[in-house]
């Protein structure tokens, strides 16, 4: 008699059981410092001390030194002698060079999409958007920030070439830091909801509507546009005060204190 394919539900717990993903201490504090850096907390020019990371976590300094590799190969740190660190910062020509490959890439990838387009997504789609713009009224920025992130990865999300979509989420998260200094920016000069975010969101609905309409190279043509605003305004000088934030700048002081979340559990 022949036997049953391991693979049928009915003699097997495959596809109702995922695989279990355990996190080590270094993944942990390789996630809190990303997180630190990424939102600014730990800003451009600040030195890391394994001594002082792991003594704030409570842990060994064997996987700080492992995360702060990690750091190093993502291009967030550069590692210096007696087991220390510098958060690396950004420049106008990183900023503009990522935003380029988003301009080539999201675009074109939506145009290709367009068999995967349903009200599903559009709902999901809006409803994100609308969040952040409940984000801006709330004047909170990492809120804004994800979901309006969250806006462009769930269209690139669509195509099915996984290495494509991988690549603009390393994107995402290398101009992040841009985005918050944006924000701040934005912020500052008018003391209420920024405009350049609001006006960014508002382009966003015109992709969903467009979207809705079937009118799949117009909304493309609206995308496009979006993130060649950035580039414009980045080009002419708006977002001066912004990049001279992200900007490295020396500071004298190591420090661990800014890691949040407490000691690393096991």
């Amino acid at each position: 008699m022949p036997q049953s394919s391991p693979n049928t539900q009915s003699d097997s717990a495959d596809g109702l059981l995922q695989p279990m993903k355990v996190k080590t201490l270094a993944d942990r504090c390789y996630e809190q410092l990303k997180n630190a850096i990424l939102t600014l907390e730990l800003q451009p020019g600040t030195p890391l001390s394994e001594l002082q990371v792991a003594t704030q976590l409570g842990i060994s300094k064997s996987p700080v030194r492992e995360a702060f590799q990690r750091l190093s190969r993502d291009g967030l740190v550069t590692l210096e002698p007696n087991r220390r660190c510098l958060v690396t910062g950004l420049d106008r020509t990183n900023i503009r060079d990522w935003y380029e490959l988003r301009l080539i890439l999201e675009p074109e990838s939506l145009s290709r999409c367009g068999d995967f387009i349903c009200p599903s997504l559009l709902a999901t789609l809006r409803s994100v958007n609308h969040q952040a713009i409940a984000a801006c009224d709330l004047l909170d920025p990492l809120g804004f920030i994800h979901h309006s992130d969250l806006f462009h990865l769930t269209l690139i999300g669509l195509n099915p070439n996984r290495s494509l979509v991988a690549m603009v989420h390393d994107l995402f998260d290398k101009i992040r830091r841009v985005r918050i200094a944006l924000y701040q920016m934005d912020s500052d000069a008018l003391g209420s909801q920024p405009s350049f975010t609001i006006g960014g969101l508002t382009q966003h609905e015109k992709v969903i509507s467009l979207l809705e309409q079937h009118r799949l190279d117009d909304a493309v043509i609206a995308l496009r546009d979006d993130i060649q605003t950035f580039i414009t305004k980045l080009d002419s000088g708006t977002f001066d005060a912004a990049i001279e934030r992200v900007r490295f700048h020396k500071v004298e002081q190591a420090t661990g204190e800014r890691v949040r979340g407490g000691k690393a559990a096991n």
